[in-house]
């Protein structure tokens, strides 16, 4: 029926038609299952048609079965035509081999596994796997991207009468899909994605509440900025938070989790920094917090409160000797024997830096490694240089005011802030391309500001990115491998955070909690999914 409202708000009389037919056999149940699950072969042909993709789309972009409207109003709040019609095709042809389906369920009592593997078949083109072993494989590796079941750890016993297709007990469906904003929090101001939930973990300025009723003697610091999360012993672990405010007021600063995710305990890492932005956390699991000032250092902080050095944070050699404005670190870890840590600087002269450590551990960041400048040149390709000049020049006119950073693959995606460019330099080939952050955004929402922060998440396949300004600032996803981008939360359009920014982003170390905040306003969040899965 949404499909029907939809076409005919459009005049599109060929469709109209087609979805008044699809509309009155809608008591051929199997026909609806199908139906049901042509979104998710949709789904995957779009993929193939918009993005370029080469496989299917990873289970957390895949919509439910039982949710089938939310790639529709994706493709009507679009106006995707071409999008209207292939789904309007596709399901077509599934609702035609229903009928023959149906048919050899009559005659064979066959079990859901195959009667899914037949489906999948026919759509696909395939040849059935009872007839040919060879393809049997692939074509129940399709089956469950059409299903979103995870075929292999799931045995379906269960047989498929006139009803909808049994779905196994053991297998968890995926109800959360990027970018569908329909979910309104009026007490915290966002709109969110449907398929999460949202708590208030912490408030600038109010004592944090622990999960045993009590409160820290510490109020919550102000102007919370990059964040990490640090796993210590038996699964719990500290979301480690710098404070970026200024004249030897900043610091950094550790929320700690049991393994459960309840906060039981908040404490001071370091003070008496100035401007404390972003970070990032070495390969030995500590917190690099970076100063955004003229003089800024980047300082190593161990969070964990049983090891060596916790509570005695100390300046690396990641910056200049002078100084500057840094912001966040990224790190390859590709050879052990040499980290390679990149640093970036917030000006429009700021160079991006490349330290190569000598070995591991702590002491790494506090002894002689090499360090070099990103040299950006005309011809698609860069270089490593110590010549510093050459250095500034190639930042001003390519990456003006870089921000976060992140290594992904031989891969570092770098924002270039004020231009709303994210610069990503292959560390492979020594080339380079650019994109306008948000440029091709699918779904509700808008990423139309500057682009900060960013974090790779734990499937390689989505970077996470922050926002700074605008009316609705929030935190938006790309599916590596092409310039889509999708809405995760907003503030709600010129509302509490109208002129705010997002900060923080990170995740728990068994991926169930998404954490991120509000720079102005001092929140701290913590967003999960409602189907239980993890972040991807």
């Amino acid at each position: 029926m949404y499909f029907l409202e939809q076409c005919s708000r459009r005049k599109d009389k060929k469709l109209v038609l087609f979805w008044s037919f699809v509309a009155s056999g809608g008591q051929q149940s199997f026909s609806l299952s199908l139906l049901s699950y042509s979104l998710r072969l949709y789904y995957i042909t779009m993929a193939d048609i918009e993005y370029g993709h080469q496989s299917p789309p990873s289970k957390s972009q895949q919509p439910s079965a039982e949710s089938p409207t939310i790639v529709a109003r994706q493709c009507f709040t679009a106006n995707h035509r071409r999008c209207i019609i292939t789904i309007s095709a596709v399901t077509a042809l599934l609702i035609a081999l229903a009928v023959p389906i149906s048919l050899m369920l009559k005659d064979k009592q066959v079990s859901s596994k195959e009667a899914i593997i037949a489906a999948a078949a026919a759509a696909s083109g395939e040849p059935d796997s009872s007839t040919d072993t060879g393809s049997s494989s692939h074509i129940n590796s399709h089956a469950a991207a059409l299903l979103d079941w995870d075929y292999e750890a799931t045995e379906v016993n269960e047989s498929i009468t006139q009803s909808t297709p049994t779905q196994p007990t053991s297998a968890r469906k995926t109800t959360f899909f990027f970018g569908d904003l329909s979910i309104t929090n009026d007490d915290l101001g966002i709109e969110i994605s449907a398929g999460l939930s949202v708590r208030l973990v912490a408030t600038a300025g109010e004592q944090v509440e622990f999960s045993n009723g009590k409160k820290s003697n510490l109020k919550y610091h102000t102007m919370t900025d990059g964040a990490g999360v640090i796993e210590l012993d038996h699964g719990s672990y500290a979301y480690v938070a710098n404070s970026e405010e200024s004249n030897g007021n900043g610091g950094v600063y550790g929320l700690y989790f049991d393994s459960k995710g309840n906060v039981h305990d908040y404490r001071v890492l370091m003070k008496g920094t100035t401007r404390n932005c972003s970070g990032g956390i070495s390969p030995w699991n500590t917190w690099i917090s970076c100063e955004e000032y003229g003089r800024g250092q980047c300082h190593q902080i161990e969070p964990n409160p049983n090891r060596e050095n916790f509570d005695k944070p100390k300046a690396t050699l990641l910056g200049a000797r002078e100084g500057g404005r840094y912001e966040a670190v990224a790190v390859d870890n590709t050879n052990p024997d040499k980290p390679v840590f990149y640093i970036t600087e917030d000006h429009k002269y700021g160079a991006l830096r490349r330290f190569v450590a000598n070995g591991q551990g702590w002491d790494a960041l506090h002894q002689d490694g090499d360090t070099s400048l990103l040299h950006i040149q005309d011809d698609e390709t860069f270089e490593w240089t110590t010549d510093q000049a050459l250095a500034m020049s190639s930042a001003h006119k390519y990456y003006m005011n870089s921000e976060g950073i992140s290594f992904h693959e031989g891969r570092l995606y770098l924002m270039a802030k004020v231009e709303r460019k994210m610069v990503v330099l292959d560390l492979e080939t020594m080339t380079y391309t650019t994109e306008i952050t948000g440029k091709k955004l699918y779904g509700t929402g808008q990423f139309t500001n500057q682009p900060d922060q960013v974090i790779v998440g734990p499937s390689r396949k989505f970077l996470y990115f922050t926002e700074d300004g605008g009316d609705s600032p929030g935190v938006y996803v790309r599916f590596s491998g092409d310039e889509t981008y999708s809405t995760m939360f907003q503030g709600i359009p010129g509302g509490l955070y109208s002129g705010d920014e997002t900060v923080g982003i990170a995740l728990s170390p068994d991926n169930l909690r998404f954490y991120a905040g509000f720079q102005d306003a001092g929140v701290i969040l913590e967003f999960t999914r409602d189907d239980g899965l993890p972040f991807q």
